[in-house]
């Protein structure tokens, strides 16, 4: 069983009322994703840490509520993912057996040199690189720029959130709104 690191998010959407209290196993990574989620400017600290995280998110959760602070959690704490039992892992299984794998046909490992040539020349004008611009959440231009992945490298934004707000499946990423420039 894996050390689970209970958290506290401040800031939440630019309101300093606002508090969120979670755990994950990989605080660096929960952070970058609370940050899309609720604005660049929260402060994100580790509360408490241990192997039994139901007690203690649940026993946090009551805490701040108790004292008085508006926290942004929906439940009392204590649920996410669960691990499953041998019975489960046995069925899942076996209700997959004959179903084609998700990675059949994908080469897993390294290409040697003359492969990477024959992908290169295969994917050459294939480069479908687009232009996006940067916007608050206002709608003051920021900034255009030559591609999403560029933006996300710069802003230290996943990549897939700006895809996401750019397809329209999330109102911003990163704390800003996306655009193509064809829009």
């Amino acid at each position: 069983m894996e050390n689970t690191y209970i958290y506290l998010v401040e800031n939440c959407y630019g309101d300093p009322k606002k508090y969120y209290i979670g755990k994950s196993i990989n605080p660096n990574r929960r952070k970058r994703q609370h940050q899309e989620k609720f604005g660049k400017s929260i402060t994100f600290t580790i509360i408490d840490q241990g192997l039994d995280w139901k007690f203690l998110e649940s026993f946090w959760i009551e805490q701040f509520r108790a004292f008085g602070l508006k926290l942004l959690n929906k439940n009392k704490g204590g649920g996410g993912p669960e691990y499953m039992s041998e019975q489960s892992r046995v069925k899942l299984s076996s209700s997959k057996k004959g179903s084609m794998p998700w990675n059949r046909g994908l080469k897993i490992g390294s290409y040697s040199a003359e492969e990477r040539a024959q992908l290169s020349e295969m994917r050459k004008g294939k480069i479908n690189i687009k232009p996006v611009l940067q916007f608050t959440k206002d709608g003051v231009f920021l900034r255009e720029w030559t591609s999403s992945s560029t933006a996300a490298r710069e802003l230290n934004i996943l990549p897939s959130s700006i895809h996401n707000n750019l397809c329209g499946l999330s109102k911003s990423a990163g704390g800003y709104v996306w655009k193509n420039t064809s829009e």
